[in-house]
């Protein structure tokens, strides 16, 4: 016969297990993107910036979006744990209020990697 010590650890083993799975599988389904947002020179950081990102599949908005933190002086962004897909991507700037500036791009983030995609805005920031 088995001790109740024995099967309450059995127990907790396996719910520790079917618990623990779906999170380690869907952790792994997941990308990073990060990178720094520029001024139309190409060198200086742009503040008060932040990319969005919009999931597509077959071609069509799901309507699943992802937003980076707004960027400081140093203008890094950062997007972590996005699902695996393809992405339309825009930057938004804040002045009197955000307003989305037309730098479209297309992503696609891997599974388990972190792409660093670096922006320069075309013309002046209006």
């Amino acid at each position: 016969m088995i001790s109740t010590k024995r099967t309450v650890f059995i127990t907790t083993v396996w719910l520790f297990l079917i618990f623990s799975l779906p999170v380690v599988g869907l952790a792994e389904d997941t990308g990073n993107l990060e990178g720094i947002v520029y001024e139309s020179d190409g060198k200086t950081p742009l503040k008060d910036a932040r990319i969005i990102l919009e999931l597509f599949e077959r071609g069509k908005k799901t309507g699943n979006e992802f937003k980076s933190n707004i960027t400081d002086s140093s203008g890094e962004y950062k997007l972590e744990n996005v699902p695996v897909g393809k992405y339309k991507g825009k930057i938004m700037l804040k002045g009197k209020h955000y307003r989305i500036k037309r730098v479209d791009f297309f992503i696609h983030v891997i599974k388990g990697e972190t792409n660093y995609v670096s922006f320069a805005l075309k013309g002046g920031r209006k």
